[in-house]
């Protein structure tokens, strides 16, 4: 096997092994088994994951040291979020939470910057392609042969959101929004697949959209189905409109500019109108009325937050459980990134990531205007996702793949730039 191969092995076994798919295959698969059985065995595979991580940078240390020098600033962000990350254990409200939680935050945490310091911009891509696409076969087995897994509102012991959901498509997820939302990416990457590999592999790449955009049909998630929207909308401004606009005279710039803003201010006075055509309420199903509970709650730690991933599962003080105190349904999470993070880690943990999020799109915006590098475009329609879909769910700074692609992207301007003759 050559190198290249073996590091492609490394990394598809180290997503699978630290996803949460395993303990969500074994509840369903094993019915009856202990939850505390199931949570040792992640437990112990997510350490032992952490364990080799370290190993495996400790052996490529010199690319790791070459990796950080080069991307200083960002460095210095993401490792000053993970120290307080691991520090919010010592003021958290449920210590132990805490400690659990970071351990699988810095599996992928480590994952990302392992890809970042080990593969090219094609690899990438590529390897991505891969990893979605072992989902969707996986979603598909699931839904097919083990419906009461695939399938919400199949099997014995449904919860109440279940039973509101029944018949939709989870796949290997536990819930249906959490499909729709990674089968979003999943259709960028593929799309992206297409674009930087030769013809005889585009085949693939339309066989990998056109099963996700079965997937995100099936979830029925209208998070999922505006994301992919707005996603194509901006991918096509930015690929086809936006070099036009930029060979335009002064004057019609500022028109196209001046018409361009009328519309968006329409379509925000029109906006329950709008979300209305696609079920959709002002509210977007209660989640701003969550969102307004949430803040209240964390001017009541402001800096620091309540620990990262507690604020869910930990009484609050005397009262009743915290998820109890939002509506007369039980969230789990803020159903808004940005909310999670100052719940978590506090204002100092969210203006962090503000800041490497802004640095970083910034870049990628200035090169891809300059270069029309289509890696680059990739990376702005990714981190646009981020915003997109953190707006309506709780996906940064979560221990899921969307954080180590994000890790892993982050020196992605310097190699795409570098890459472009390559292509």
């Amino acid at each position: 096997m050559n190198r290249a191969l073996f590091k492609q092995s490394i990394f598809i076994i180290f997503v699978f092994l630290f996803s949460d798919h395993l303990s969500t295959l074994l509840k369903h698969e094993i019915p009856g088994t202990n939850t505390p059985l199931i949570l040792w065995i992640t437990r112990s595979v997510s350490l032992l994951i952490l364990l080799i991580s370290i190993f495996i940078h400790y052996i490529n240390r010199h690319q790791l040291h070459s990796l950080l020098s080069q991307n200083r600033g960002q460095a210095v962000i993401i490792t000053s979020l993970t120290a307080l990350i691991v520090s919010s254990a010592i003021w958290s409200i449920d210590t132990l939470t805490t400690v659990k939680q970071t351990l699988h935050f810095l599996n992928a945490t480590l994952l990302g910057i392992h890809i970042a310091s080990n593969f090219n911009v094609r690899e990438r891509i590529n390897l991505f392609s891969v990893i979605f696409g072992m989902i969707i076969i996986m979603s598909f087995l699931l839904i097919a042969l083990l419906p009461s897994q695939g399938v919400m509102g199949v099997g014995e012991s449904l919860t109440l959101q279940e039973i509101a959901h029944a018949g939709t498509w989870r796949g290997v997820y536990s819930h249906k929004n959490q499909l729709g939302i990674y089968i979003v990416v999943s259709t960028v990457v593929f799309y992206f697949f297409s674009k930087i590999n030769s013809r005889q592999y585009r085949w693939l790449a339309f066989l990998g959209m056109g099963l996700s955009l079965c997937l995100v049909i099936g979830s029925t998630s209208r998070t999922a189905l505006l994301s992919l929207t707005s996603l194509t909308a901006l991918g096509f401004t930015l690929e086809v409109l936006l070099p036009a606009f930029l060979r335009l005279q002064r004057a019609q710039k500022i028109l196209y500019s001046g018409v361009l803003v009328s519309l968006v201010l329409f379509i925000t006075s029109q906006a329950r109108s709008f979300l209305s055509l696609v079920g959709r309420d002002i509210t977007f199903s209660n989640r701003t009325v969550i969102g307004d509970i949430v803040w209240m709650k964390i001017q009541e730690r402001p800096l620091t937050g309540f620990g990262y991933k507690a604020f869910w599962i930990k009484s609050c003080g005397e009262g009743p459980s915290c998820n109890s105190l939002i509506l007369d349904w039980n969230p789990v999470t803020s159903h808004n990134g940005f909310l999670e993070i100052g719940l978590g880690i506090g204002l100092i943990g969210l203006i962090l990531f503000s800041v490497s999020y802004i640095l970083f799109i910034g870049n990628s915006l200035r090169a891809f205007i300059k270069t029309h590098n289509q890696e680059l475009l990739f990376i702005i329609v990714f981190l646009s996702f981020l915003v997109l879909a953190n707006l309506f769910e709780s996906l940064l700074l979560s221990y899921g793949l969307f954080w180590s692609i994000y890790l892993s992207l982050i020196d992605f301007k310097s190699q795409s730039l570098k890459a472009k003759s390559e292509l």
